[in-house]
């Protein structure tokens, strides 16, 4: 499934949870999406570059995604720090998107799905091409599984 969001300067109600309801047009089955955008702008950013988290469920399918509109992304990003609340930091493995690099799947997305149903907030680190690794944060209270 692709998903395309337009780059423009990001409103406070943006960076809560929004829902979506998509249904496969061949099968008829439906599929959720819960996405957050963080305040944080990546580094090689104009201004009109936003990271959001993307978490997707589908039949026994769900995956948790961070997307950029633009990004470099290593392909050889295997794990990625994350934080939720105060807890310790976690390591995830995650996928790159070897063709636009500019996506990350984290793996892990049944324990995902439980840190994000019971925090507040996130943090993650991904680092960049010739750039320092950067933080992003997300404000993830209130998340509610999509179709529940």
């Amino acid at each position: 499934m692709t998903c395309t969001v337009s780059a423009q300067a990001i409103p406070d109600s943006a960076l809560h949870w929004v829902y979506k309801t998509h249904t496969d047009e061949m099968s008829g089955e439906s599929g959720y999406s819960a996405i957050v955008v963080s305040p944080d702008t990546p580094p090689m950013s104009d201004g009109n570059n936003m990271v959001s988290l993307v978490f997707y469920i589908k039949g026994k399918m769900m995956f948790s995604l961070l997307s950029f509109l633009k990004g470099m992304i290593p392909p050889s990003t295997t794990t990625v720090e994350v934080k939720f609340d105060d807890g310790p930091v976690e390591y995830f493995a995650c996928e790159s998107n070897s063709d636009k690099l500019n996506s990350l799947v984290l793996t892990s997305s049944k324990v995902i799905l439980k840190r994000l149903e019971a925090s507040h907030k996130m943090m993650i680190r991904v680092p960049f091409y010739q750039e320092e690794s950067k933080i992003f944060h997300f404000n993830i209270e209130g998340f509610k599984l999509p179709g529940t």
